[in-house]
């Protein structure tokens, strides 16, 4: 067994308790798993040489240890999160295809989190501009100097006007926690980001959510009552938990795409239930 192997392996399992916090997370990459397939026949000629380019890449899997999204301790989490990235960028293709764009100038990936997917848009996009935000400061800035982007500014209730233009928006795992109200504010912020033929790829709980809430219990049941009969209702739930701004919600594809309808100088795309992880909703709104 190579030895950058067995690091691999042995820091599943040691890393929780300290003992490798330099040897085994800084610094080091990892094969893209999807090496050796060939897009061609699947993608239009710059789309395919793109994306051959992604998967021949090796993904960087330096960690921060504040990103909460990686599961210390248990075996294959390190897949499962390099995973959840690589299916970010198969989204991002499909709506390049849909879109026939075959690049782009400027990234914005709200919220970053500990660079999940930041680190495929690297390696997807490597001429492009990629800008991050997060609220947690330390995750950001593990962001930002790991990978060598841009900060955008902070702005946690999307109240100031975009500071950029962004070609592409990737937002995972946001609207996933946002009431109503928020939800609105937010999708209409993106919108406004994009640039003429921009992309927004935004993620949503739908009703897979809503039945793998029964199993997976990822609110109390009895706070999630509500928020379904909501859902059930009107089309949008929303659990309070842990506060009354953020907690866990759940939209049908008819409210969101309502919604979205009542924008100006947009149109949706594409949208596609349980296409992120298996879990997420995930709905392609592109500006004229």
């Amino acid at each position: 067994m190579k030895l950058s192997k067995f690091l691999w392996k042995l820091g599943n399992f040691v890393e929780p308790y300290g003992l490798l916090p330099k040897v085994y997370y800084r610094g080091r990459s990892r094969p893209n798993a999807c090496a050796g397939a060939d897009p061609a026949g699947q993608y239009p000629g710059a789309i395919a040489r793109r994306y051959a380019r992604y998967q021949a890449a090796e993904i960087p899997i330096a960690i921060s240890r504040h990103d909460d999204m990686y599961i210390r301790g248990l075996e294959g989490n390190l897949d499962h999160y390099l995973q959840v990235g690589r299916g970010a960028v198969d989204l991002i293709v499909a709506a390049m295809v849909a879109a026939d764009r075959s690049g782009f100038g400027k990234i914005l990936d709200l919220p970053c989190g500990g660079g999940r997917v930041t680190r495929h848009l690297c390696a997807m996009f490597p001429d492009a501009t990629i800008f991050v935000s997060e609220l947690d400061r330390r995750k950001e800035d593990f962001v930002v100097e790991t990978f060598n982007v841009q900060r955008a500014p902070a702005n946690p209730d999307f109240e100031f006007e975009p500071a950029e233009s962004y070609d592409l928006v990737f937002c995972g795992s946001l609207l996933t926690h946002l009431d109503a109200e928020r939800t609105r504010h937010a999708i209409a912020w993106f919108c406004r980001a994009l640039a003429p033929g921009g992309l927004a790829i935004l993620t949503t709980h739908g009703r897979h959510h809503d039945e793998r809430q029964t199993h997976m219990h990822y609110v109390d049941a009895e706070k999630w009552a509500p928020a379904r009969a909501a859902y059930r209702a009107t089309g949008f739930g929303f659990a309070p938990c842990p506060t009354a701004q953020y907690g866990v919600s759940v939209c049908s594809a008819e409210w969101l795409t309502a919604f979205i309808e009542t924008l100006p100088d947009v149109r949706i795309l594409m949208f596609r239930e349980a296409a992120w992880d298996n879990h997420q909703d995930v709905i392609v709104v592109q500006r004229s």
